[in-house]
């Protein structure tokens, strides 16, 4: 399989994952009465050095949320050539994902280090990542033209 293939392979899951994401997180936020999370819009501004406001700022965020959880399916791919497959590629996928969100939250000052973060927070976090490798390690594999 073509590189190429494996990227666009990776970025479908990716996609798939932050579908499942989304709902995760919608459900959540039902149960416990949270408001959405204003965290990707902060991440685009930090990044793209931007200071959009009013609706283009939850657009902004939404564009980020979207963008980067699905651009970091790329991870899944990484993994299947690393020859990971099934529960072992998931829950490498929930570390990678949550160590990569941990550092580039805390490289732009957005959140502290987890082991400063509330208990409940973090058990919240870990459920969305969880659900976002289930999710795409699933599709990824799926996809497998040889069904693995």
């Amino acid at each position: 399989m073509e590189a190429s293939d494996r990227a666009v392979r990776g970025l479908a899951a990716g996609f798939i994952g932050t579908v499942a994401l989304t709902a995760s997180q919608r459900i959540e936020m039902r149960l416990t009465g949270r408001p959405p999370s204003d965290l990707p819009a902060r991440v685009a501004e930090g990044i793209l050095g931007i200071a959009p406001t009013g609706r283009r700022r939850e657009l902004v965020g939404t564009a980020a949320h979207w963008c980067n959880n699905t651009a970091s399916g790329l991870g899944r791919v990484v993994l299947d050539r690393a020859g990971l497959r099934g529960s072992r590629a998931a829950a490498a996928g929930f570390v990678l994902y949550l160590g990569g969100s941990a550092l580039l939250f805390a490289r732009l000052g957005l959140a502290p280090p987890p082991w400063r973060r509330p208990p409940r927070q973090l058990a919240i976090e870990a459920v969305h990542a969880a659900v976002w490798a289930s999710a795409t390690n699933a599709a990824y594999e799926l996809m497998a033209p040889d069904g693995r």
